[in-house]
């Protein structure tokens, strides 16, 4: 079943559940009102025996009982029809428009999500054709017009990947499994070493070996990745250095990220996770804005937590997830 079948399938039951509620409340409210109507003509049908026997009444009304009690009963049921109808009508107006909202959803990310995905290819070929022009041009004054071309193709590449992750996000598309962190860090520290030595930036590790989580390997990747690529966006220390480590903390796998930049203002801590924020140092260097709030939507559905750790010297994150514990 589809996603959005499913979704729809939910919001149907949910719907009918109401529906049924409002049915049964309606049908209890009319049986305790013909209850106490009854008890209220047995009450006055008593007490006008009463006056006759004692002599106080001249005619019967018993009928004009009957004719009062009827009139209550068909006054409550037209109107509890009438209010049926109209709460039933509400309730399907509704449900037809969350329906269709849905449906317009569904048709948003579809086409977010082929746009960013087709358009990575041709930036991935312009980006090595221009690394390639820009290899043979040696010292040619072309060379910094070259770089900053690639700089924006690298750009818009980001902007993309970051878009297709927040879509999937939105759609939760996770496929989780079983992952080693400690390969899965190594093997991005292993990408990502060009940019390191590009920036100059030196790197140190210390992973504990086979921690094992369960999780979408391609949504940790981005998580991690965010937190490395601000390190090395933000810091303009002289020398710059990077802190890696993973190690066991009882049932979790901690995942710490430090460096030796400017840090982070106290007044942009309380924001810097929330959705295209960007702080004082954001205008210096390019960006989205959803590096963090993905790295820390794609952690929380990992049932992990991320958060920012106060640091006499720099920033330093830190993401707990539940560890996978092996077969025995």
């Amino acid at each position: 079943m589809s996603e959005l079948k499913l979704k729809q399938k939910k919001w149907g039951l949910l719907f009918l559940a109401l529906h049924l509620l409002l049915m049964s409340q309606v049908l209890w409210w009319g049986i305790v009102l013909c209850r106490d109507v009854n008890a209220l003509k047995q009450l006055k049908i008593q007490n006008h025996s009463l006056q006759v026997q004692t002599g106080m009444a001249k005619q019967s009304p018993e009928i004009d009982y009957e004719k009062e009690s009827l009139h209550q009963k068909v006054m409550f049921i037209s109107e509890s029809v009438f209010f049926v109808l109209v709460a039933s009508l509400a309730l399907w107006i509704l449900f037809r428009a969350l329906r269709s909202e849905e449906k317009m959803r569904k048709t948003q990310r579809s086409f977010i999500e082929v746009i960013t995905h087709e358009s990575k290819t041709p930036l991935t070929a312009l980006k090595l054709r221009l690394e390639s022009v820009k290899e043979k041009m040696g010292d040619s004054p072309l060379v910094y017009d070259l770089g900053r071309a690639l700089f924006e193709v690298k750009r818009l590449a980001g902007i993309l990947e970051k878009s297709l992750e927040l879509n999937r996000l939105e759609r939760y598309s996770f496929s989780f499994d079983s992952i080693d962190l400690s390969q899965l860090v190594l093997e991005l520290l292993k990408r990502m070493d060009p940019v390191f030595k590009e920036k100059n930036i030196t790197v140190t590790t210390c992973l504990v070996e086979g921690v094992l989580v369960k999780g979408d390997s391609f949504g940790l990747q981005n998580s991690i990745q965010s937190l490395l690529e601000n390190s090395v966006l933000y810091n303009d220390s002289p020398e710059k250095t990077l802190s890696v480590e993973l190690r066991q903390d009882m049932n979790s796998a901690v995942l710490i990220v430090k460096d030796n930049g400017p840090g982070i203002p106290d007044k942009d801590e309380p924001f810097i996770f929330e959705r295209f924020y960007r702080g004082k140092a954001g205008k210096k260097v390019p960006g989205t804005g959803l590096g963090l709030y993905l790295s820390k939507q794609i952690v929380a559905a990992h049932q992990g937590a991320l958060r920012l750790v106060h640091s006499a010297k720099g920033a330093q994150f830190e993401i707990k997830l539940p560890l996978q514990w092996e077969a025995t």
